[in-house]
């Protein structure tokens, strides 16, 4: 996918959304999420190429399918090698006065302090997905526009907690010692 095929992609998105969803989801998802890494790396190169009206055109689309995202979606859109051009594309919002800086944040002054021993993989990585949740939901989601959408991500930062605070009771060394 080219840069140049983001302001089309908006318009068959549009309809599908019109039509449901579901198809736009499971296009999204299959094979490997082949079609949103294609999607999302199409709006890196437009970023690159300067292409401002692609860049405004891939941001249309991916509120549209955030309007109708399921939850295997959206945690795949907050898979760590998706997120920061998930967040690139949210700094290309037509309706903002000025760009914000969402990546530099994510990459500068962002950090997870470890709070426990020994490092539990599984736990780790649902702490930076819990992280990532949250970042999209207060800072990228509200200029999405869609209640629906923000509604979900309320459910998946809760549903995500839940079993942070469920893995760590079940390690009897840590919860005996709180």
């Amino acid at each position: 996918m080219t840069p140049s095929a983001l302001p089309r992609l908006a318009d068959l998105i549009a309809g599908g959304v019109e039509s449901g969803g579901d198809h736009v989801c499971h296009v999204l998802s299959r094979q490997r999420c082949a079609a949103l890494d294609a999607f999302l790396s199409a709006a890196l190169a437009a970023e690159a190429a300067g292409d401002v009206p692609s860049l405004h055109a891939a941001h249309r689309a991916l509120s549209l399918v955030f309007s109708v995202a399921t939850r295997d979606l959206v945690e795949r859109c907050c898979a760590p090698h998706r997120f920061l051009a998930v967040a690139a594309i949210c700094e290309f919002d037509p309706g903002l006065p000025a760009r914000p800086r969402h990546r530099l944040h994510l990459l500068t002054r962002s950090t997870l302090v470890r709070a426990i021993e020994p490092d539990v993989p599984e736990l780790t990585r649902r702490a930076h997905l819990l992280f990532r949740l949250g970042f999209l939901k207060d800072v990228l989601a509200p200029r999405m526009g869609e209640d629906r959408f923000v509604s979900m991500l309320e459910r998946l930062v809760a549903i995500c907690r839940s079993e942070i605070v469920s893995a760590v009771a079940d390690m009897g060394h840590i919860s005996s010692s709180m």
